[in-house]
C-alpha cells in the first residue's frame, strides 16, 4: 500500500510540474536585458550578494535581494504568461540606492511572461529590463 502511495505522490509532483514548470526551484539572477534596445548586461561577478528568486510552491514566491531586502507574492502562470499579485517588499535603508537590486525588483513586479528551460529562466517584463537566471545549486 505505501508503494503505491509514494508512486501516486511522485506523479501528481510531475503533473504539476507540468502544468506549472517553476515549481519548486530556487533561481539566480544571471543578466539583464534592455527591452528597448536588447543589450545584455552580466550580473557583475564583484557583487558579494545575489539576487534570489524563489518558487516556495504553485501560489507564492520570495524574493532575495541586497541586503535583507525581501518580497513576497502571489503568481500564477497560464501557458507562458505569469502574473503577480499581492506583492510586498521591504528595502532596507543601505540597499536603497543599489542599481541591481532596482532592476531585480522594479522589472520582476512588471513581469507579464516567461520562458523555462532545464538551466534557464528568463522573465519578460513591462519595465526597462527582462530578467535572466539560472537554477541555484542547493
Amino acid at each position: 500500500m505505501l508503494i503505491i502511495t509514494a508512486f501516486s505522490c511522485k506523479k501528481n509532483d510531475e503533473a504539476n510540474k507540468q502544468v506549472n514548470p517553476l515549481l519548486i526551484k530556487e533561481w539566480k539572477l544571471t543578466s539583464i536585458q534592455n527591452t528597448k534596445t536588447n543589450q545584455m548586461i552580466e550580473y557583475p561577478d564583484n557583487l558579494t550578494y545575489k539576487q534570489l528568486l524563489i518558487v516556495k510552491d504553485s501560489i507564492s514566491l520570495l524574493f532575495e535581494g541586497c541586503g535583507g531586502n525581501q518580497g513576497y507574492a502571489n503568481y500564477s502562470v497560464n501557458n507562458n504568461t505569469i502574473k503577480l499579485s499581492d506583492i510586498k517588499i521591504l528595502h532596507m535603508d543601505y540597499c536603497m540606492n543599489d542599481q541591481w537590486n532596482d532592476y531585480f525588483f522594479n522589472n520582476l513586479e512588471r513581469a507579464f511572461q516567461y520562458n523555462i528551460t532545464e538551466d534557464k529562466l528568463i522573465i519578460y517584463s513591462k519595465g526597462d529590463y527582462n530578467l535572466y537566471f539560472v537554477p541555484t545549486s542547493k
